[in-house]
C-alpha cells in the first residue's frame, strides 16, 4: 500500500479552470513605446501601464469569439546554452462568413498585434509584445455539414521574448479601456 501523506498538493484545493472568455487585440503600430518590455515586468506580471505607451483614449477592441475557442500557450525555445527565450501562441475561433468578419480579417495582413486574454479565473494575461508582435494566420471556410464550423481559425505563433505569457496587475487591467459592443 502507497502512503499518499508525505505528497504535497499544490493545487492549494482551488479550481483551475482552463480556458480564456475574453480576448483583446491592439494593432501593435498603435504602441508609441515598447509594451509591455522588460522594465513593465515586476515580480512576474505586468506592472507598466499600456496608456503611458498608446495614444489617449485608446481603446482595446473585444473581439466576441465563440465560447471555449480562445487559447494562449507559451514554451521556452533555443535549447541550447545561451540562445534561450520564449515562445508566445494563440488559436481562437472567428464564427460566420460576414463582410464585416471580412473586413476585420483584412487588418490582419502584414499587421502584427498584442493580444490580452480574461481567463476563467479573472487574470488577465498578455501575449506578444508592441516591438515584437504576433502575426495571425486565417484559415477557414463553409463546412460540409450544417453542423460544421462556418469561419476562420486565427492561429499564430511568434518566438524571441524575454518572458512567457505573463499575468497583468490589477493596476494595468484598470488602466486599459475596453471598446464597447456596437
Amino acid at each position: 500500500m502507497v502512503n499518499f501523506a508525505s505528497i504535497r498538493a499544490n493545487s492549494s484545493q482551488k479550481a483551475n479552470p482552463g480556458g480564456l472568455l475574453k480576448l483583446a487585440k491592439m494593432s501593435a503600430h498603435m504602441f508609441t513605446a515598447e509594451w509591455p518590455a522588460e522594465a513593465d515586468v515586476v515580480d512576474g506580471e505586468v506592472t507598466g501601464l499600456p496608456s503611458a505607451k498608446l495614444p489617449v483614449d485608446t481603446e482595446w477592441p473585444i473581439y466576441a469569439v465563440p465560447k471555449d475557442t480562445v487559447d494562449f500557450r507559451f514554451s521556452n525555445v533555443g535549447q541550447k546554452d545561451g540562445y534561450t527565450n520564449w515562445s508566445h501562441a494563440l488559436e481562437y475561433d472567428m464564427a460566420n462568413l460576414t463582410k464585416e468578419l471580412v473586413v476585420e480579417i483584412q487588418k490582419d495582413v502584414n499587421n502584427g498585434a498584442v493580444y490580452i486574454g480574461k481567463a476563467r479565473d479573472g487574470q488577465w494575461y498578455v501575449i506578444g509584445n508592441s516591438d515584437n508582435p504576433i502575426f495571425p494566420m486565417h484559415s477557414g471556410g463553409t463546412g460540409k455539414l450544417g453542423s460544421d464550423k462556418r469561419g476562420t481559425v486565427v492561429t499564430a505563433e511568434e518566438e524571441g521574448y524575454m518572458f512567457p505569457m505573463l499575468p497583468l496587475a490589477p493596476a494595468v487591467v484598470a488602466d486599459i479601456t475596453f471598446e464597447a459592443f456596437a
